[in-house]
């Protein structure tokens, strides 16, 4: 007496094939939204962190005698250029 072999679920139908590869692609692609609006978020919250440093600092150098010294006159016209590198 022969034993039978041990069958292998294989996709009878292009539509059970179908349907597989759907719910793949779902998953994929939902997986991948996520990831893309949550680095976003962390990068939003991270710029504005170094926003806050950076107005702080600005705020400070705009009080500046015109008479201060040149380096802090510099850095003073540098911390601008930054805010508006960056939407501060």
């Amino acid at each position: 007496m022969r034993a039978d072999k041990a069958k292998v679920k294989v996709y009878s139908t292009p539509r059970q094939l179908i349907i597989a590869l759907l719910l793949i692609f779902f998953a994929l692609s939902t997986s991948i939204t996520f990831s893309i609006v949550y680095t976003n978020r962390i990068d939003r919250e991270s710029n504005q962190a170094w926003c806050d440093i950076i107005n702080g600092l600005d705020n400070r150098y705009q009080k500046l005698e015109p008479n201060a010294d040149p380096d802090a006159l510099e850095f003073a016209r540098d911390l601008k250029d930054i805010k508006t590198k960056y939407d501060c």
